[in-house]
């Protein structure tokens, strides 16, 4: 390992550390519900915090592109749970670490729909539990149709 260095800690003490913790202490929200992001949860259902976060980055989408349609966040990239009350950055931050970017772009929405194709040929389960696909560890797609059209309902 490395040596401490004092003159570089005393900068990042000094300097750094107090933006940094002014920063996480800001309140960017509030929740009436404790939002649930919990590992066990996150990576075999759907939940409200994963619902929030997808919702949210659809509605940031439509601002930069308006035929934008749908969301996709991966339960492994959901790292913890809020409780009720104010959401402090800290908070947004331990729950999502990661630099996700978002992808607009006509090209995937032929493999969006293979993807589902394949999703929706599964067969169901017997006790309607939500229809999972190639689960892999963290890696679940749960699709929903709301349909009247008798032939399409699954």
């Amino acid at each position: 390992m490395f040596e401490e260095d004092a003159a570089v800690k005393k900068i990042l003490t000094d300097k750094y550390t107090p933006a940094i913790e002014e920063m996480k202490a800001e309140i960017v929200g509030s929740t009436p519900v404790a939002l649930d992001g919990e590992r066990a949860n996150v990576w075999t259902g759907e939940t409200n915090l994963g619902n929030l976060m997808t919702d949210s980055m659809l509605a940031k989408a439509k601002t930069i592109d308006a035929e934008a349609v749908i969301a996709l966040q991966n339960g492994g990239g959901i790292r913890s749970s809020i409780n009720e009350g104010d959401i402090t950055m800290e908070e947004v931050l331990t729950v999502m670490p990661f630099d996700n970017s978002w992808k607009s772009d006509k090209k995937l929405y032929y493999l969006l729909y293979i993807l589902l194709m394949k999703c929706i040929s599964c067969p169901r389960s017997t006790n309607f539990t939500p229809l999972f696909f190639a689960r892999s560890q963290a890696f679940f797609v749960k699709v929903l149709f709301v349909t009247t059209h008798a032939s399409l309902v699954l």
